[in-house]
């Protein structure tokens, strides 16, 4: 289960951006993982909930984007939704496509609290 070490990922980033915010708490941290990621949604929020424990987001929200895969097709020339490695493109029906999208996970937003309690964004 890989997703554990990606949410140990997302964990290395908050707290880095935190510190260098001088932030005490989060209570947010938004991902953007993308269709064709291979990430398990619900795998990967089950492993944030333990690796956040004992950290400056040990009660932040996890907040999951899901953008959606796209491909260019060689055949017709076009960028196209794409949601499945090996599907044809649903324009033209050609499988000369190459993907362009949806195949990252980042840290969109990170909602941390400083000492003197304002709300700030530290992404």
């Amino acid at each position: 289960m890989h997703e554990v070490s990606l949410a140990e990922g997302v964990i290395d980033v908050v707290e880095r951006a935190a510190e260098g915010a001088h932030a005490t708490a989060v209570s947010e941290v938004r991902v953007a993982v993308g269709e064709l990621s291979n990430v398990e949604i619900e795998a990967l929020a089950f492993a944030f909930e333990s690796v956040k424990k004992g950290t400056v987001a040990n009660n932040a929200k996890l907040v999951i984007d899901r953008p959606e895969g796209r491909a260019w097709c060689m055949t017709c020339q076009k960028d196209v939704p794409y949601h499945r490695f090996g599907d044809a493109c649903p324009i033209c029906g050609g499988y000369q496509v190459v993907v362009s999208g949806g195949r990252d996970m980042r840290v969109v937003d990170i909602k941390a609290s400083t000492p003197e309690d304002s709300d700030t964004s530290a992404s």
